[in-house]
């Protein structure tokens, strides 16, 4: 499945360091391949329609947080929270 960033996404993923920006496309990318998989799924959160989900990546030097949603049937929509660690 294709995703869209927000704005957010992109101001907080630019300021990663290569090795902590490789943990996040990991996660991006096992999440466009199994978006339907229990674990993807087990963080639901309220969102403006109805639910989304958060993914908890573990970095050395960071707390960082995938909120991911349904765009629409053919995208996911990816928010990116990195708080020091």
């Amino acid at each position: 499945m294709d995703f869209k960033v927000t704005k957010e996404f992109v101001e907080a993923y630019e300021k990663l360091d290569n090795a902590t920006a490789g943990l996040v496309d990991e996660a991006i990318r096992r999440l466009r391949e199994e978006h339907q998989a229990g674990w993807a799924r087990q963080g639901r959160v309220a969102s403006e329609t109805g639910g989304a989900w958060i993914l908890e990546i573990r970095a050395i030097d960071a707390d960082i947080t995938l909120y991911w949603d349904y765009a629409d049937e053919n995208f996911l929509l990816l928010l990116l929270l990195v708080r020091p660690a």
